[in-house]
């Protein structure tokens, strides 16, 4: 069974560590005193398949923290790996937004050379034709289609539409919630629930995820900033050239089908955020539904 409280300190291969978060699904994440490292430890059930998909990436050169060890300490399995930065892009660009009204454009280039460097990951390691089924669930369609019953005809419909779309792309091993929370200036975190998607997916969904935030109001969350739309046209104009580099289709031909499945992944699942739900499901149905 999994530790419910971790000490605030831990000393693992002789370096000494302090406890920054107690993670939901199990275990703790530690950093270094002395060194820039991350300790992340839980029970081996727990972190095998994790510690396996980190070397996995490393070797892939995925933009991630590169992992230095794994071993096992007082029974519970840990990886130790680089450190990524004190802000994620989220809180850059929140705090940029707050300053100057709008997301610098030195940030958001340097965001975009980030999820450019997972493109490149992806496009090296395609995995052959997508799987259909396997992309509902990995997108939650199932759970939306429980959530509300009244959509399941629509949403076949809209489905089999936008599928026809991405299933131009590779199948490569695809984050899922990749947006500016989720990435560092030297790489991102959070693959532990990645799957097989078509490429382009995570790039759109880079881009597009704070939309599913309202601006302000009566809601549980809120987003704390915006793009304008010429950073948004540079930033397609950005993985267009990637992706006619790689001989593949252009990114913004298929922007709304990638729109339209990160959008079922942001409203299933948020029953503890009623008064976002709502808004959520209310803008998805208008921007994808009414039209189908």
């Amino acid at each position: 069974m999994d530790k419910t409280d971790w000490p605030t300190t831990l000393s693992i291969e002789g370096e000494t560590y302090t406890l920054l978060a107690q993670r939901r699904q199990g275990g703790a994440i530690y950093r270094a005193i002395d060194t820039d490292r991350i300790l992340r430890i839980g029970t081996p059930a727990g972190m095998e398949t994790e510690i396996s998909l980190s070397w996995t990436l490393a070797e892939q050169w995925f933009p991630i923290a590169k992992p230095f060890a794994t071993g096992i300490s007082d029974g519970f399995a840990y990886i130790l790996e680089e450190f990524l930065g004190e802000q994620h892009f989220g809180a850059i660009f929140a705090r940029g937004f707050a300053e100057e009204g709008m997301i610098p454009t030195a940030s958001l280039e340097e965001y975009g050379s980030v999820i450019r460097s997972l493109l490149r990951s992806q496009a090296s390691h395609t995995s052959g034709p997508l799987d259909p089924d396997a992309f509902r669930r990995s997108t939650h369609i199932p759970i939306l289609r429980n959530e509300r019953p009244d959509w399941i005809t629509v949403l076949e419909r809209a489905f089999e539409r936008h599928w026809a779309t991405v299933s131009r792309y590779p199948s490569v091993l695809t984050h899922y919630d990749c947006n500016p929370y989720n990435a560092y200036p030297k790489g991102m975190i959070d693959f532990e629930t990645s799957g097989a998607g078509p490429w382009g997916y995570d790039a759109v969904s880079a881009i597009c995820a704070i939309g599913w935030f309202p601006e302000a109001g009566d809601f549980e969350r809120t987003g704390a900033y915006v793009y304008t739309d010429e950073q948004i046209a540079a930033y397609y104009h950005m993985l267009d050239t990637y992706a006619l580099e790689k001989n593949l289709p252009p990114i913004s031909e298929a922007r709304e089908a990638f729109e339209f499945f990160r959008g079922v992944w942001a409203c299933a699942r948020m029953g503890d955020v009623p008064k976002l739900q709502a808004w959520r499901y209310a803008r998805f149905e208008r921007i994808f539904l009414e039209r189908i």
